[in-house]
Formats: C-alpha cells, structure tokens, sequence
C-alpha cells in the first residue's frame, strides 16, 4: 500500500512539474510573440491591448505583461515612463468604461430576483456601495482581471463619476509601479537578462 501510495505522490509531482513547465513555456511564447508585435506595431497596437484589457477581454495578455514589455522596448526616459504609465491608464479606463455602461444597462437581465435578494447579494452591494472608492483603487492593483471590476460596479450602480475617477487612480497607481519598476531594473542592469 505504501508503494502504491509512493507511485501516486511520485505521478502527481512529475505531473505538476511537466505541467508548470509547459505553463512557463506558454508565457514565454505569448510574452515573445507579443514583444515582436509590439516592436513592429508600436503605440497604436499597446493602447488598443490596453482597451481590450480594460474591458476584461485579455486574460491571456495581461495587464502586467503589456505594459511592462511595452515599456522594456520604448521608455528612454523617465518621461517616457510617465508617458506610458498615463496613456496605458486612460486606455484601461475608456475600456472599463464600456464594460461598466454594459453590466449597469443590461446586467440586471442576466441576475436573478431570487438571486438579488440573496444575503451574500445584499451584503456585496452594501460593502461595495459603502466602500466604492477605496474597493475601486484596491481592485484596479490586482494585475489579470482588474478590468472585471466594472461589471460589479455597474451592476450595483456606482455613480459613474466615482467610477471613472477612482478608476482611473487605481490603474494609474499600478501602471506607475509596474512601469518604474521595470525600466529601473534596466536602467541599474538588475533586469537585462529578462528583457
């Protein structure tokens, strides 16, 4: 029984291991292809993944791989940085935007009424209603998926100004950090093995 109980442990680590390795070797691939789209396509193609994450439609070419390889390629500067940081923010934000007017105008067709009048439904809303300001920074800092945070905002019906603006400060503080980070790394040489 133990043999067998030993063959089996052995099968799941040798598993997990090809596993994690064909996943690691997936991201290089897409992180590859994308640099050499990047580099041939520029700015106009970086604000449009930008757009299309911020309407959560990019989870295999996050946020966090976008931005940082955008920035690994054209930022010369720390203006550049800025630059990057505040046009990648404001393409988030417009995506965002066109998620949120869609969960607010059509997602209560999509919901329940059994649904919404669930405990975990009325305690969601009234935290997410309560806290929306801070709930919107906090989210926008989670790299894959953070322009998913429209569809709970518009379903509970956010005001859009709090919407945009907060926002807009939570990608803004995440692409700043990503950003800098990257092209300090490169600048001191503690990166250029990655990039």
């Amino acid at each position: 029984m133990v043999l067998e109980e030993e063959g089996v442990r052995e099968w799941i680590e040798e598993t997990f291991a090809h596993f994690f390795e064909y996943l690691v070797s997936s991201m290089d691939l897409i992180q590859i292809s994308f640099r050499s789209l990047l580099i041939e396509h520029g700015f106009p193609l970086f604000l449009t993944t930008q757009f299309l994450s911020g309407m959560g439609l990019l989870f295999f070419v996050p946020d966090a791989l976008v931005s940082p390889t955008f920035t690994a390629i054209y930022a010369e500067s720390i203006l550049d940085v800025l630059m990057i940081s505040i046009s990648s923010a404001l393409s988030l934000v417009c995506g965002s935007i066109l998620l949120y007017l869609f969960s607010r105008t059509l997602g209560d067709r999509f919901i329940s009424e059994e649904r919404k009048q669930s405990r975990v439904w009325r305690i969601t809303e009234k935290l997410l209603k309560k806290n929306s300001k801070i709930s919107l920074i906090l989210l926008n800092l989670f790299p894959v998926g953070n322009g998913l945070v429209a569809v709970p905002a518009g379903l509970f019906k956010i005001k859009i100004r709090t919407f945009i603006l907060y926002s807009l400060i939570g990608f803004l503080i995440f692409e700043l950090g990503i950003n800098f980070g990257i092209w300090y790394g490169l600048e001191t040489g503690y990166l250029n093995n990655y990039f």
